[in-house]
């Protein structure tokens, strides 16, 4: 049995593996996280996803069982109400739904395509499709490097 010492990449704690034989077998790599929770964690560091903060309010109207809803939800329902709104894009009536159901369900939109300003002026009501739209052109703009002028929010 060899104990091979390493930094984890992730906390930068450092750990001990055991291996058993008297060194690695071709092919096998040396571990580089101290847990399977810290390689995870590094998986997803800096993923859109961990972006998108959550806050916890078991009063808020838009909070979960948990109490907890994203910050760009409390931030737009402080900001305008309870509702129904207009979709900014196209109009069509929207409001605020916490069930899961998506069918003219209010989805706070992102002015700047930013996830993580969350201030009151970069959001704005919208509707599933209109979301969706955004989401796919600032997609293709961004690979192609080409511009569409399609729901596209300019200061």
């Amino acid at each position: 049995m060899v104990a091979i010492r390493k930094q984890c990449l992730n906390c930068g704690n450092e750990f001990e593996r055991h291996v058993y034989g008297k060194k690695l077998q071709p092919g096998a790599r040396p571990p580089l996280f101290c847990s399977s929770k810290c390689a995870a964690q590094a998986q997803w560091k800096g993923h859109k996803a961990t972006q998108r903060q959550m806050v916890r309010d078991k009063t808020h109207p838009l909070a979960g069982k948990n109490g907890r809803m994203f910050v760009y939800r409390k931030a737009l329902y402080d900001a305008i109400g309870p509702g129904p709104h207009p979709c900014h894009w196209c109009g069509e009536t929207v409001e605020w739904k916490t069930n899961g159901d998506r069918i003219g369900a209010l989805i706070a939109d992102h002015l700047d395509g930013d996830h993580t300003n969350n201030t009151a002026e970069n959001l704005v009501p919208s509707c599933q499709n209109c979301n969706v739209l955004r989401g796919m052109v600032a997609s293709w703009e961004e690979r192609t490097g080409r511009h569409i002028s399609l729901l596209r929010y300019t200061p």
